[in-house]
């Protein structure tokens, strides 16, 4: 019992030993306005026991929010180290191709053996490229303008006719 049940208790103990009849017009008067003070404790009880329930909802979701935060630091620390690792594998990939293009050119009129494999030809300078897209695997490549003359080009990878990406001229 609550400390306001259990002075409401004594208040009714009190008021039937001043007035035990309660027929006159003193003691109904006081035993209305001792009803309406046991609704308000009712009540009033009620109330306390809504607001505990709320202090304890607030509890579990500020527990809930620190641990999301928490959370939420953890995945930013590991985006970040991703971001690093995606960084620096492309800053290596980008170090790999400058090694590359620092290696010794041929002099004019010689074909280095790594130039062309078996099958492939040496273009013309007046050969000009022209860029595919292949409208079906989405593979990008180029064709020789030579090579438009002989009829519609197929894609290397799935066969399918390849549109052309820039001005035929």
């Amino acid at each position: 019992m609550s400390e306001m049940q259990e002075k409401y208790q004594a208040l009714l103990q009190l008021l039937d030993e001043v007035d035990p009849e309660k027929s006159s017009k003193k003691g109904m008067l006081t035993a209305a306005v001792a009803e309406v003070l046991g609704e308000l404790v009712s009540e009033m009880e009620k109330v306390k026991s809504r607001a505990s329930n709320v202090e304890d909802e607030i509890d579990r979701l500020s527990e809930t929010t620190e641990s999301i935060a928490s959370d939420m630091e953890e995945l930013s620390d590991v985006v970040g180290d991703l971001c690093d690792d995606v960084d620096a594998l492309f800053s290596d990939d980008m170090e790999d191709d400058e090694d590359s293009d620092e290696e010794e050119e041929p002099e004019d009129g010689e074909d280095s053996d790594e130039d062309f494999e078996d099958g492939e030809q040496d273009w013309d300078e007046e050969d000009d490229l022209v860029s595919f897209v292949c409208p079906e695997c989405g593979t990008v490549g180029f064709l020789s303008r030579s090579l438009l003359d002989q009829g519609d080009q197929t894609c290397p990878e799935c066969g399918a006719k390849v549109i052309l990406t820039e001005d035929e001229d």
